[in-house]
């Protein structure tokens, strides 16, 4: 199955199952920092090895640069979306990717995440010493693989939904092919969590039905 009928089935079974949930009884949630909506992004350190044209490159390094948006859809599961940007160098060529995809989180055991993606993505080679300003390039599925231990040290907790956190991960990137780019890159990724609404949380009823949020 392409990455494309994956993404899509994904999504179908995604909002059947929201459809489905939506009209069974509102389960009440303890609060906790990662809960609701979510957005951040990350900075990390790339370092990538590169097929072209059946040739390939020594490694180089570089960054990687990401930005994350979704939601929680269970206690132990997240939903989101990916941009991502990937750029190594060496003394004389360079390769450049970029991608969206889908992305599942999960949270087996508490503090850690794993998190399975697959979307599209480009690759782009370029050499310095070629004058014409041309670069080879590719594109097709894109896979990462990331594991990473989350901090939510301005949680006020233990009545509130939501928080900012960090967490430093280590991921694989793979962009498979004929023209293939690896990449693994370690960095810090900052997220905030909107938190969701007191009737949605399992509180004491002074909290319940407190003024302040």
């Amino acid at each position: 199955m392409t990455v494309k009928r994956f993404l899509v089935a994904f999504i179908l079974a995604t909002f059947s199952s929201g459809v489905v949930l939506a009209e069974e009884a509102v389960v009440l949630e303890k609060p906790a920092p990662r809960q609701g909506y979510f957005i951040g992004g990350s900075l990390g350190f790339a370092y990538g090895a590169t097929r072209m044209d059946d040739t390939w490159y020594p490694p180089w390094s570089g960054s990687s640069v990401r930005f994350y948006w979704g939601q929680e859809i269970f206690t132990w599961v997240d939903l989101g979306l990916i941009a991502e940007y990937v750029s190594t160098s060496g003394k004389r060529r360079g390769a450049t990717g970029g991608g969206l995809g889908l992305a599942l989180q999960f949270h087996p055991v508490e503090p850690w995440l794993f998190r399975v993606e697959a979307g599209l993505g480009g690759l782009s080679l370029s050499d310095k010493k070629d004058t014409s300003g041309k670069s080879d390039g590719a594109y097709g599925d894109v896979y990462t693989f990331a594991v990473g231990y989350e901090f939510y040290p301005f949680y006020d907790g233990p009545y509130d939904s939501g928080a900012f956190g960090f967490a430093p991960v280590v991921a694989l990137r793979m962009q498979p092919g004929d023209d293939m780019f690896l990449t693994v890159w370690i960095g810090v990724e900052l997220k905030w969590w909107s938190g969701l609404p007191k009737n949605q949380l399992a509180l004491p009823v002074d909290e319940a039905f407190s003024d302040t949020e």
